[in-house]
């Protein structure tokens, strides 16, 4: 038994598969009447087809009848109903009765709306509407309008269970009204841009955020009217077309983002908000292949139902164009004989077409049939991918591509091949890509059915490039002129290498910089290595020593800044310097201290106390011009012998200023003793006995200076000023 149900499980699908993909051209025709297909939905597997019906005496159709049919998805009819309501009376043309919409209920019903007219006047027309069971049978009816009003109906939509809203033109003008299932009017609405012209509602959409648009039309001006679910309106676009054609069309497309204006062979696109997307006229050379003049195009209807196709009604034909408008088929009812297409509803993969044949009576009179007609869309490529090797690995070598497309039923195969970077290899139509260097290329695969899809396949290159082998830099050695220039260059072998591209690098950007066309600039005095390396990936290479000189600019003068005295036990003291000219090169200073054994100094010019004393702190350049400065500290209160202080404080330098002779009057010790300038050079030496000596200091040029006089104990520093 689960074999069985499994199998008819099967069989039923497939019989579903079959059926939804099966064509038909159908005519359905009453005796003695006239009948005119207006509208189709599908439902729940079948199609519903609203039909009028009437009896004609050649030039007035009366007592019209609304019809309703119902066929399977292969054009085969299950059951016919009419409805028992009259619509009226209407002239000889027929038009109206496409003035019929039919939609599906949430509740699962059915619901049809349709205009009415009283006999034999040109005034007092109306709307009927139809509720129905999927079976045909009416729930209920409705009549809706007055005596004194002309209603065209152009569309109905359900808002919610209780509230639908019809548009169309009310007297000449676009209108909408809401009503709920009594036929009462909830909300209603007109809408003129000039009151001298008639205007008309055609489309209605509710969209995602739940408000309703608008869409009509008053001569050449499209616009876009949007209200809440209550009627109230939020606000309103006006679109003046671009062209002097005949709009008689507008429609959304596919997906509701898009406004539609035809007017053919004129055709354009617009935002929601009315900008301008696109603008095309259908040229003569299509307006020839599909066999249509202009003169009998200008009814056209265009319908985009999916994202690759659209639909031109243009009366007689069914034209099939390509997102690009390029022509794709044509159709018409039943072999081509005379009719009109109404409506179009999209079905799976097929589309469906409803309106009406007709044929003479004489007397200038035609009688309609109902006509239908379902035909499978393109089958456009909805998959590509391309397979074939990934690399190319001989000189000049070759790489076939290909494509698996899916479906495999797709009506246009055709690949346009391409590739991103033509220097490094080629590819022709048929995909075959042929080697032209070493690299990365990126093989591009596109459909030209007009789905716009797109594969691609990276491929890499190889084995296709000369190497460098030797490289030579040309130029000269040195740079001598301040802030100097030094063009290099490179001799490469062989001389048909791929890539002669070089990368340049210098060792020590400190001294000097190089760019990359081989310019090197001189920042600092010294020696540095440039280097040219090949950018093919061999691994030649080659480098250059060049001589830098004449880059420094030398310390001139240093002077030493901060306190003169340490007088906090193992105390500190930061000292920094002021450095001329201020554009020097190199302004780093050597510090250092004369008797270590009184205070330390760190390279940072931090002098730290260790014991009583004076010394004398140096900073020297370390540009090796020899500029440097002196500094005299005096350090007190540290822990020192009771006879070093006694030493210290009896030791006395006098006159102060002197002028030819220095005095030393010093206790119980030998001297010997050194005069220092403050740029730390040593002036005067020389020894003193006890108990009393003098110096001769008639030679020395005014200015300070420090002496310096060293016992067995230590050295003990002094400043004086000289006349």
């Amino acid at each position: 038994m689960k074999k069985l149900a499994i199998i008819f499980f099967l069989f039923v699908a497939l019989s579903t598969q079959a059926q939804n993909a099966c064509e038909f051209d159908s005519i359905y025709k009453e005796p003695i009447r006239d009948e005119k297909g207006c509208k189709t939905i599908f439902v729940d597997g079948n199609l519903y087809l609203a039909s009028i019906k009437g009896y004609s005496d050649g030039y007035t159709y009366n007592n019209l009848f609304l019809k309703l049919t119902c066929l399977n998805t292969c054009g085969e009819r299950i059951w016919k109903k009419q409805m028992d309501s009259s619509l009226g009376y209407i002239d000889k043309t027929f038009e109206n009765l496409r003035f019929i919409d039919f939609i599906k209920r949430q509740n699962n019903t059915l619901l049809i709306a349709c205009n009415y007219s009283n006999v034999k006047t040109s005034i007092g027309a109306g709307i009927k509407l139809f509720n129905l069971d999927l079976g045909g049978n009416i729930i209920w009816k409705k009549t809706f309008g007055d005596t004194l009003s002309n209603y065209v109906l152009t569309t109905v939509t359900e808002i919610n269970p209780n509230r639908y809203l019809m548009a169309g033109q009310k007297n000449g003008k676009a209108y909408f009204l809401i009503c709920d299932t009594l036929a009462q009017i909830k909300q209603e609405g007109t809408f003129s841009i000039d009151t001298l012209k008639t205007s008309l509602i055609q489309k209605v959409q509710i969209m995602a955020d739940n408000t309703i648009k608008l869409l009509g039309l008053e001569d050449t001006i499209a616009f876009v009217k949007t209200i809440d679910m209550t009627g109230i309106l939020i606000n309103s676009i006006n679109i003046p077309t671009l062209k002097s054609n005949k709009i008689n069309n507008l429609s959304f497309n596919h997906d509701n983002s898009k406004i539609i204006v035809t007017g053919l062979p004129y055709i354009a696109q617009y935002s929601l908000m009315g900008s301008l997307l696109r603008d095309t006229i259908l040229p003569d050379v299509l307006l020839n292949q599909i066999k249509v003049t202009k003169s009998y195009i200008t009814s056209g209807v265009h319908i985009n139902l999916e994202p690759n196709i659209n639909f031109l009604n243009t009366r007689q034909y069914w034209i099939k164009l390509d997102s690009n408008y390029n022509f794709i088929s044509k159709d018409s009812f039943y072999f081509q004989i005379a009719g009109d297409f109404n409506d179009f509803i999209k079905i799976g993969n097929s589309i469906c077409g409803t309106g009406s044949l007709y044929s003479s009576g004489g007397l200038g009179h035609l009688y309609y049939s109902t006509a239908i007609k379902k035909i499978n869309l393109v089958n456009y490529v909805t998959s590509i991918n391309i397979t074939g090797p990934y690399a190319i690995y001989t000189k000049d070598g070759t790489l076939q591509l290909n494509v698996n497309i899916l479906p495999i039923n797709a009506n246009n195969k055709k690949i346009i091949w391409s590739i991103n970077d033509s220097t490094i290899a080629s590819i022709n139509q048929n995909g075959l890509v042929t080697a032209k260097k070493d690299g990365i290329a990126i093989i591009y695969a596109n459909t030209e059915d007009g789905s716009n899809l797109t594969a691609q396949k990276t491929i890499s290159v190889n084995n296709q490039n000369v190497i460098v082998q030797q490289i030579s830099i040309t130029g000269n050695d040195s740079i001598f002129i301040k802030n100097g220039f030094l063009q290099l260059n490179t001799q490469i072998l062989p001389s048909n290498a791929t890539n002669k591209q070089i990368l340049w690098s210098i060792n020590d950007t400190n001294l000097a910089t190089i760019t990359q066309t081989g310019l090197v600039t001189a920042k600092v005095n010294g020696t540095v290595i440039v280097n040219a390396s090949a950018a093919d990936g061999g691994g030649a290479k080659a480098n250059k020593t060049i001589t830098i000189s004449n880059q420094n600019t030398f310390i001139q003068q240093i002077s030493i800044i901060g306190n003169d005295s340490i007088f906090i036990k193992n105390g500190s003291l930061q000292l920094s310097t002021q450095i001329l000219p201020s554009d020097a090169t190199n302004k780093q200073v050597i510090w250092s201290v004369y008797d270590t054994n009184l205070a330390s100094i760190t390279p940072m010019g931090l002098l730290m106390a260790k014991a009583n004393g004076t010394v004398i702190v140096t900073a020297t350049s370390a540009d090796g011009g020899g500029a440097k400065a002196t500094k005299a500290i005096t350090i007190t209160n540290q822990s020192v012998g009771i006879n070093e202080v006694n030493l210290t404080n009896q030791i006395t330098v006098y006159p102060n200023p002197a002028s030819n002779v220095l005095a030393i009057n010093q206790l119980n010790a030998n001297f010997s003793y050194k005069i220092i300038n403050l740029q730390g050079q040593e002036i005067l030496n020389g020894e003193l006995k006890k108990p009393f000596s003098s110096i001769d200091i008639s030679k020395l040029e005014a200015g300070s200076y420090i002496i310096g006089l060293t016992t067995e104990t230590g050295i003990y520093w002094k400043k004086f000023v000289k006349n």
